[in-house]
């Protein structure tokens, strides 16, 4: 299981876009021991999940989790977590590399 800890933003200002992800993998949300940070593209980690794959965030605020699910797009494929009422715990949230 891929657990996400960072996303890489490009384009401008009003037209950012995750293009990278930094994830480790793990056994699952509760997880303690921390392996070497990975990196995938949008479309490695939308493979990854379309694939059976699992991902997951972490909120840093309250230590919930979401999973990412896969989106088809008009012009790309990629990932989001599952809607829920916790906003912190959203890729958006995440730190930046």
């Amino acid at each position: 299981m891929r657990h996400v800890t960072q996303v890489h933003l490009e384009g401008t200002e009003h037209l950012e876009h995750i293009s990278k992800l930094h994830w480790y993998e793990s056994a699952g949300p509760n997880t303690s021991d921390l392996p070497p940070l990975m990196v995938s593209s949008r479309a490695e980690m939308y493979s990854h999940i379309k694939g059976g794959g699992k991902g997951f965030t972490v909120s840093k605020t309250d230590n919930t989790h979401a999973y990412l699910i896969p989106v088809e797009g008009q012009h790309v494929n990629y990932v989001k977590t599952a809607p829920d009422s916790v906003k912190s715990d959203n890729l958006l949230s995440l730190p930046r590399f």
